[in-house]
């Protein structure tokens, strides 16, 4: 076989791979909504959580909601976290981005957002650092909630009113989301 000929070879079979393993975990997950908000509400509900409403971004008016237990299950499979950290190649704006769109691509779950202008405290360094991550909007045992998401390396806390964030080591400074 020549060269060109195998190379359209890998390009339709990687391509024709991937579909089918969406189509895989589509149906392993078997991810059924368990609510819909709108924009208006998204915005209230993280304001009642001590969000400034201008910090909130929403592009779309309607947003989907899955069980928190279903989330952590896919949070678990995904390989997102398993990607190679490269500084200004792959660092933690990709790893946002990766796990927002993994969420949306896969799953069709749009109530996931990236933080961003994140401020961190990372004691082993004892340094700030600006930072991005997501928040995850789910239910747990039926109530609306919103959790931090670190996508490299998994780690989330539930966000509350006036309750510090703390994933790991590193102390989070929440600022603007866009959904």
């Amino acid at each position: 076989m020549e060269k060109q000929k195998i190379i359209q070879l890998y390009k339709t079979l990687g391509a024709n791979l991937i579909s089918q393993g969406q189509l895989f975990l589509r149906k392993a997950f078997h991810v059924k909504l368990t609510q819909t908000i709108t924009s208006d509400y998204l915005k209230s509900f993280l304001t009642n959580l001590g969000i400034p409403r201008i910090n909130i971004y929403c592009a779309d008016k309607k947003y989907m909601i899955i069980d928190w237990e279903v989330m952590r299950d896919i949070i678990a499979f995904s390989w997102v976290d398993r990607e190679k950290y490269l500084s200004d190649n792959f660092d933690c704006d990709d790893y946002a981005n990766a796990f927002k769109s993994h969420l949306a691509e896969v799953y069709k779950v749009n109530s996931v957002a990236l933080s961003k202008g994140v401020k961190v405290y990372i004691p082993s360094k004892d340094k700030e650092a600006y930072h991005r991550c997501n928040l995850i909007l789910a239910t747990k045992n039926g109530v609306l909630k919103a959790f931090v998401f670190e996508a490299q390396n998994d780690g989330y806390q539930e966000l509350q009113k006036d309750v510090p964030i703390k994933i790991g080591d590193w102390d989070y400074k929440m600022n603007r989301f866009e959904f």
